[in-house]
């Protein structure tokens, strides 16, 4: 049975393998169409929500299929689904999740975004992580806020 860590250094190390560096690679290189959609968010700020809403958009309601990152992929990690980014979409246009930072996301093709709360999405990612990420109860969220959340803020 795989136990879950209980440190934040723990946490890290499994985040390390959480994506091949093959499928990192072919985000980078992704050449954006004009007419693509990007749905770029923080984590836990909605980004679900709004591939659902673009999906339904585009598409007049469609909703054969089984989870939504099917027909709306999450860019940086299409190629570890076994999905290749740069293949026809239903619906006109091809649309992509994104937690690419500016900097990183291929320009070129049309962006949204969603802004939520920092205090909440805070709160949501500790609760997502909780029991899947680490053990329950491991990891306070004063620790988990100070090195996972706020580390990286410039």
């Amino acid at each position: 049975m795989l136990k879950r860590p209980t440190t934040i250094e723990g946490v890290l190390k499994r985040l390390a393998n959480f994506r091949s560096p093959e499928a990192t690679v072919a985000s980078k290189q992704f050449v954006a169409q004009p007419t693509d959609l990007f749905i770029s968010t923080y984590s836990k700020s909605g980004t679900t929500w709004m591939q659902q809403v673009v999906h339904q958009l585009r598409t007049g309601g469609d909703a054969a299929f089984e989870e939504i990152s099917s027909v709306v992929p999450w860019l940086e990690s299409a190629v570890d689904m076994d999905i290749d980014p740069g293949m026809p979409q239903t619906g006109g246009f091809r649309a992509f999740k994104c937690h690419l930072m500016y900097c990183d996301i291929p320009k070129g093709g049309r962006y949204i975004t969603v802004f939520r709360d920092p205090a909440t999405v805070l709160i949501s990612f500790y609760r997502f992580f909780e029991g899947w990420w680490f053990e329950p109860g491991s990891i306070t969220l004063d620790d988990f806020a100070r090195e996972l959340f706020i580390k990286d803020v410039p």
